[in-house]
């Protein structure tokens, strides 16, 4: 059995130059977004948080602006899975493996993220929501992405993003895609970006900003 995780999948993208590299315009570290996702799962776990806190006070004021934005994460009694595995079979003896924040409203999954990043569905979106889906054996147009879009300096913004039928068809084909470029010795460029990039329609995807 071959497990694939989103890291090694971003590797292959980044190797293959199967997307276009964008230049993220935001003042933030890989390691300041680590420092906040561990402060996130600490909080949830209910693990003491002031000592990162203190460090990093800025992360202070993006909590203050998630418990706003999304209230119901907050709630007693409110199932959520934080960094969550799920698992889904992509061909015979293949297997995405993602992690993600997941709710549950009426059994029926919702998933959250939150980081300094555009408020829009990128690729590991993409992927997430499809291995949701099969994870749970549940209808695409049922599930919704709640991105909660931090910023270093300008408000946070809730976006909650509609998922489909058509998207998750078109994701699971661009990811077989992926996988089987990836075991290609010598892929023609050309043929990957006429064949893959045109099923990456994020701006065709319904989202509504809350």
């Amino acid at each position: 059995m071959t497990l694939i995780t989103l890291p090694q999948l971003n590797q292959i993208i980044a190797d293959r130059r199967l997307l276009p590299i964008v230049k993220g315009d935001l003042a933030t570290t890989k390691q300041d977004e680590a420092n906040f996702q561990l402060v996130m799962k600490q909080m949830f776990l209910g693990l003491p948080v002031k000592p990162l806190l203190k460090t990093h006070p800025h992360m202070g004021r993006w909590i203050r602006q998630i418990k706003k934005l999304a209230p119901e994460l907050f709630q007693p009694k409110k199932k959520l899975l934080i960094d969550t595995q799920a698992i889904a079979p992509l061909a015979e003896n293949a297997f995405i493996q993602v992690h993600a924040n997941i709710g549950f409203r009426r059994g029926i999954p919702r998933l959250y993220e939150w980081a300094v990043r555009r408020p829009n569905l990128n690729w590991q979106d993409r992927i997430k929501l499809w291995a949701a889906c099969e994870q749970y054996s549940i209808s695409p147009q049922q599930v919704q992405l709640v991105d909660l879009a931090l910023h270093p300096s300008k408000p946070a913004r809730r976006v909650k993003i509609s998922w489909s039928q058509d998207r998750h068809e078109q994701t699971q084909q661009w990811l077989s895609q992926v996988i089987s470029q990836s075991h290609e010795e010598t892929p023609a460029r050309a043929q990957i970006e006429q064949s893959i990039l045109p099923m990456l329609d994020l701006e065709s995807i319904l989202e509504v900003t809350i």
